[in-house]
This record gives structure tokens, sequence and C-alpha cells, in this order.
């Protein structure tokens, strides 16, 4: 298996933080509103100003234990530190992480001791000196430094700190989410928990442009959302959560035909949204609808159903082109190529919840299969 590049894996600890934040929204209570990236990763705070908990989320990609110098502890509790008047307002402050926690670790035991051993134990991490540990002192040293909090101020948020270690990784994703969605039969829960998350992520667009959810936000959301999904008979489309083909990405699907065939009919500006329809429709829906037999059932006739209004489009077009030169053949197959990619988005088999993005997606599929040809001046394979 190829080796998972940085990048990857940052978008990786993104995606999973908003799981875990969407996984705290079903433990809000009246009056309390799930924050995201606002005041630490994941913030529950409450409209009477008893903020509750502040979480960090730490994800990692294989077994990966906390070393008594981690990174990821050392950098978060520095943080924490350096807003400690933030800090102050919470009940409670979490490390959430997939790393474990080993029997000789400094943070084994750490939710159970007091805080007179937890600073001891931190002390302790920094005494000897050592050689590469530049990344480490400076965490280190702005913790301990009278200059950035009291040694009271800092016991007092040592005492609020729990390890919530060995978390599920990203792909055990459905289990953290089993009792919450257990009243969506089973084949459409991933499709709820993405719904769900949609909607979340969808809040930054909003003003203030903050991920704010609160308590009657999201009791809303579900409501919606078992509406839509507590029913076995049909599925909905599965929620595109967002993101970008990588420019790695962009570059393989340059070469695909379905691009070639926009660039004989010498339509470049479309190219790109053209891409991005393809790239969502396979990475962020059909990836997620493969177990889904419902869905992918009822694929095949609504293609089938696509590429027949393509071919009455072109004969359609064809006719008018008769005895026409190579330019006017040009421009009626870029006004053709606009006719079909503005589709009203239409519901298919079982599936409801159509969207633009996903019919152009698959007529761009039906395209690169050679199926369909956007020139006029070109017969099609059938």
């Amino acid at each position: 298996m190829a080796a998972v590049n940085d990048a990857t894996k940052q978008k990786i600890g993104d995606i999973y933080q908003y799981f875990i934040a969407l996984f705290d929204c079903f433990s809000l209570k009246k009056g309390e509103s799930m924050l995201i990236e606002t005041e630490g990763d994941v913030s529950i705070v409450s409209h009477s100003g008893q903020n509750r908990i502040q979480k960090e989320i730490k994800h990692h990609l294989g077994k990966r234990n906390l070393s008594d110098r981690d990174e990821d502890f050392w950098n978060t509790l520095d943080n924490w530190c350096k807003n400690k008047h933030s800090t102050a307002t919470f009940e409670k402050l979490i490390f959430y992480t997939t790393s474990g926690i080993s029997k000789n670790s400094a943070f084994y035991n750490w939710n159970t001791v007091d805080t007179d051993a937890r600073y001891r134990l931190l002390k302790d991490c920094g005494e000897e000196r050592r050689m590469r540990e530049s990344s480490f002192r400076q965490h280190y040293d702005n913790i301990f430094s009278a200059n950035t909090l009291t040694q009271k101020e800092l016991m007092d948020i040592l005492g609020k700190i729990e390890i919530w270690s060995d978390q599920s990784v990203i792909s055990e994703i459905d289990q953290i989410f089993a009792e919450a969605s257990r009243h969506i039969p089973l084949e459409n829960r991933r499709l709820y928990i993405e719904f769900l998350l949609g909607h979340i992520m969808a809040k930054v667009a909003d003003p203030p442009y903050k991920w704010h959810v609160s308590f009657d936000d999201f009791e809303q959301m579900v409501i919606d959302a078992t509406g839509r999904f507590a029913k076995s008979d049909h599925v909905y489309l599965p929620s595109d959560t967002g993101g970008e083909p990588s420019p790695e990405d962009c570059a393989a699907l340059q070469e695909k035909v379905f691009v070639k065939e926009i660039e004989r009919i010498e339509y470049d500006q479309v190219i790109h949204s053209a891409i991005d329809d393809y790239w969502r429709t396979h990475t962020q829906v059909l990836r997620s609808a493969q177990s889904n037999i419902l869905f992918m059932a009822s694929l095949p006739a609504y293609k089938d159903d696509l590429k027949r209004r393509l071919d009455g489009e072109k004969r359609q077009a064809s006719r008018r082109m008769r005895g026409q030169d190579h330019c006017a053949h040009i421009d009626e197959s870029q006004d053709m190529y606009d006719r079909a990619t503005s589709w009203p988005a239409t519901d298919f088999g079982n599936v409801v919840g159509n969207t633009g993005y996903f019919q152009n997606g698959i007529i761009h599929e039906i395209v690169d299969e050679q199926a369909f040809k956007w020139s006029l001046e070109e017969v099609d394979e059938h």
C-alpha cells in the first residue's frame, strides 16, 4: 500500500474531528451549543456562560502510543496555558486521541491521580535535557514559566484535564455512532450520519461564519434526517462531505476521455466544473454507496435513461446542423452541452434527493465510457 502523504493525513484528521464534533452534538443539553474550531477543536458551551467541555482531538493512522514528551500532548497543554483566561471558563479539558498509553508512560493512570501528582509527573518529564528536544523544550519552558501563568493557574488547568486514549480511528467511525443511529435501518445509517455531518459543516457558510450548532439546531437536523432515512424502502443520495480534488487528482482527471471530449468542442471554460462534478460523484458519493444495495440497484437504469436523453438531444441538434460549417457545429455542440448539464436533477429508482453535480457526474461517466460524444460532427458508439 502506498504511504499516505502528510496533506492527506491532515485532511483525514480534519474529517475525523468533524465526526467527533457530530458525535458530541448527540450529548448536547437544552441551552447548550457546540463550537468547532472556535475555542479549540470542539467545545460545548452553555447560554448561561458555564462552559462544560473543551476537547482537543488527535488522530493517527496505525498503532501509536503517547510518549512522555509527545508533541500532541505538550503542544495542547501549552496552548491551554497560553489561553489561560479562556481555559479557565471550562469545567473539563479533554485530550482525545487515538494513541494508546503504555504502562511505563508518565500518562498511565493520569485520570486517577491527583493534581499534585500530575504536576510532578510533568515536571519530571523535562528535568533531563537532551540533544534533540527543541520543540518539547519550548513547550515545557512556556508551561512552567511564571511569565505564562502562576503555579496555581497551572494546577487549576491540570486538575481539569482528562486523557481519552485508544479512541476509535476513522475507519471504525460507524461503531462510534452505533447507539445514536440504532433507530435507523442498517442500510441507511451511514447516509444518516453523513447527512447530519454535511449540515453541520455547512453551518460555517452562514453569518457570522462560525461553526456553531445549538441544541435546537441539532434537534431539528435529527428530526429532518430521521424523516429521510428511517424508512428502508428508499434511500437518499449520500451526502457530499465537501473537499476538492488534489492537484494530483486534477492532473490525472485531465487525461480522462470525458475531458478530451469537451476539448474537442473547444469548451475549455467548463472543464474545471466538469472535473469537479465527476470527482465529487465518484469520490464522495459512489464510494459511500458501494454497500447500499438499493442505491446500486437503481443506478444502471438511471444511467440508461440519461443516455437516452443525451441521444435525443443530439438527434435534434444534428438535424438543425445539416449543411452547416464547422464553427456552427462547435457552437451548437457547446449549446447542447449546456442544455444537458442544466437538466433538473431527477430522483431515480429507490433513490431520492438527487443533485445536479451527481447527475452531471454520471453524464460525464457516460462520455468517459465512450457511449456518447459531445461533438455533433462525430457519430456515437452504441
